[in-house]
């Protein structure tokens, strides 16, 4: 977050996570932000907080293997509702469900 009045000043600078690529999408609202990476990866930011986001700690490691490892990157994110975003590339999707459990394996259709 920047201060537009102020070119020098900025707020909060997201956590660098490891491992987690070149960010390529992105959605928000008013106190989460999620952030897709190149490496499949998802992280969720919390903007009131100034802090990695539950979710993020919680399940940033635990992503399922097939969903890391699939070649199609990330073209968008949308929110869909206060927990639950839709991230697709160019001919499939998902839906990120934060108060959902991560599944070991994602299902392919």
């Amino acid at each position: 977050m920047v201060d537009l009045s102020d070119k020098d000043s900025l707020y909060w600078r997201l956590p660098a996570l490891a491992c987690n690529g070149v960010p390529l999408v992105f959605a928000s609202d008013m106190d989460k932000l999620l952030v897709g990476y190149d490496t499949n990866h998802v992280a969720v930011f919390d903007l009131l907080n100034r802090a990695i986001h539950p979710w993020t700690i919680q399940n940033f490691d635990r992503l399922p293997k097939n969903f890391l490892n699939r070649y199609n990157k990330f073209a968008g994110a949308v929110k869909l509702s206060e927990q639950k975003f839709l991230i697709y590339t160019s001919y499939t999707f998902c839906t990120l469900d934060l108060t959902a459990a991560v599944p070991d394996q994602v299902e392919l259709v």
